[in-house]
C-alpha cells in the first residue's frame, strides 16, 4: 500500500526519530511539493528536517505532483495536495487535522495519523510502546486528549 504524507505527520515522526516507520509500513511514501517546502523551509538545520532531506536523499520517501500555482495557494495547502494525490492514486493520506481529515474521508480518501502510524508500528513490533512516544509529542506541542492518549496506549483507536 502507498501513502501520501502531510507536513505534520513528517515533523511529528521525525522529532521522534521514527521516520523510518513509514518506509517499514508502506511500499512507498510520497511527497508533495508543497509538503516538502513546508517541512523544509521553516527551519532548515532542525532535526526533523535533517531527517526528512536524508530520506528524500535515500529515496524511500518520494518526491510527486506537481506544485500548486502561487495563484491557488491557500493556508492548507500541503493538506489539499495530500488528499488530492492520495485521491488520484489510491493511497492513504498521512493527516494529523481534523478538518483534513474530514474532507479527506468524505472525498472517499483513506485517512492515517500520527497516533496511528504510531499504535500500526507497536502493533507491528516495530516500537515498544506508544505512551512514551505520545507524551514526547505533546512536550512539542502537539494536541492530544488524555482520552486519545489512553486510547492509544490500550490499542483502541476507533476515534483516531
Amino acid at each position: 500500500m502507498n501513502a501520501v504524507a502531510d507536513t505534520s505527520v513528517l515533523i511529528s515522526l521525525g522529532r521522534l526519530g521514527l521516520l523510518h516507520i513509514l518506509r517499514d509500513l508502506f511500499d512507498d511514501v510520497l511527497v508533495p511539493p508543497e509538503v516538502r517546502r513546508e517541512a523544509l523551509e521553516a527551519r532548515p538545520k532542525s532535526p526533523e528536517a535533517v531527517a526528512i532531506q536524508a530520506a528524500l536523499d535515500e529515496g524511500w520517501l518520494s518526491p510527486c505532483g506537481d506544485a500548486v500555482s502561487a495563484a491557488a495557494r491557500a493556508s492548507h495547502l500541503g493538506e489539499d495536495a495530500a488528499i488530492r494525490i492520495a485521491g488520484e492514486r489510491a493511497a492513504i493520506a498521512l493527516l494529523d487535522d481534523r478538518l483534513a481529515r474530514r474532507t479527506a474521508q468524505r472525498s472517499g480518501v483513506a485517512v492515517l495519523g500520527t497516533l496511528g502510524l504510531l499504535v500500526l508500528a507497536r502493533e507491528s513490533g516495530l516500537i515498544p510502546a506508544v505512551r512514551p512516544l505520545l507524551d514526547e509529542l505533546r512536550g512539542y506541542g502537539f494536541r492530544l486528549s488524555d482520552r486519545l492518549i489512553e486510547d492509544a496506549s490500550t490499542g483502541d483507536l476507533s476515534q483516531e
